[in-house]
């Protein structure tokens, strides 16, 4: 009896800490992060410090993942209402022809790069997907979402940034 309370209580508890939001304290990205390469679909390089400067939602995806895909569109949509924000997408995936399919369907208006575990191992906390990060201009991290997040949140998180 006492080992099947621990375990269910061992299982709550990894549930809750993949999938509730937690706040993170203005923690500045390190700067060996901001300096790994990333690479897009076109094998252009880019970094993290390329695109400071401007109010960020980083997030971890793939497209094999249901809620990564419902998610995507949404922040197609966020993107596309304007404002001084940016979203850029690591996708997670292993197989680059199924991750082009998708995004032929999609047809994102954001940069989205190739799988990149150095910058999910760096940035921290990325231990499922999706995992956005929400980042004020100078980068800092402000707040970190783990599932899928409504536009709702992520624009709450972003208006705080301002």
């Amino acid at each position: 009896m006492t080992k099947k309370v621990l375990f269910y209580a061992i299982v709550v508890f990894a549930m809750l800490a993949l999938f509730t939001p937690s706040l993170l304290s203005n923690e500045a990205v390190s700067p060996k992060c901001l300096n790994i390469e990333l690479q897009n679909l076109e094998g252009r390089s880019f970094t993290l410090a390329d695109f400071k400067g401007t109010p960020t939602v980083l997030v971890f995806w793939a497209s094999w993942c249901p809620h990564c895909r419902r998610e995507m569109p949404q922040l197609k949509e966020l993107y596309e209402e304007g404002g001084d924000i940016q979203i850029l997408a690591v996708s997670m995936d292993k197989d680059q022809e199924a991750l082009r399919n998708y995004l032929d369907e999609l047809e994102p208006n954001f940069p989205i790069f190739v799988r990149n575990e150095e910058l999910a191992n760096c940035i921290g906390g990325v231990r499922g997907i999706p995992t956005l990060f929400v980042l004020d201009k100078d980068f800092s991290t402000a707040e970190k979402f783990v599932g899928e997040t409504s536009n709702e949140k992520l624009k709450g998180a972003l208006k705080e940034q301002e």
